[in-house]
């Protein structure tokens, strides 16, 4: 989850704009709507909703390498 606040933070500071970055934040936010209980029980109850969103967005940005820093 700190992964993901991470990259929410890198893409609304990006130049680009928010907007560039619409699909992965719009991924990120609702991972983190239905893990908002940072707890470790909570957190191993998703970790594969979790990971699965690290890899979309990985998978994005692979077709955006212009933005894969």
């Amino acid at each position: 989850m700190e992964n993901l606040a991470f990259l929410s933070r890198a893409m609304h500071d990006d130049p680009k704009g928010v907007d560039h970055f619409s699909a992965p934040v719009a991924w990120i936010e609702e991972t983190q709507e239905k893990v908002s209980d940072r707890s470790g029980e909570v957190i191993v109850k998703h970790e594969a909703e979790i990971v699965q969103t690290l890899k979309r967005i990985n998978d994005w940005m692979q077709h955006h390498p212009e933005d894969y820093r």
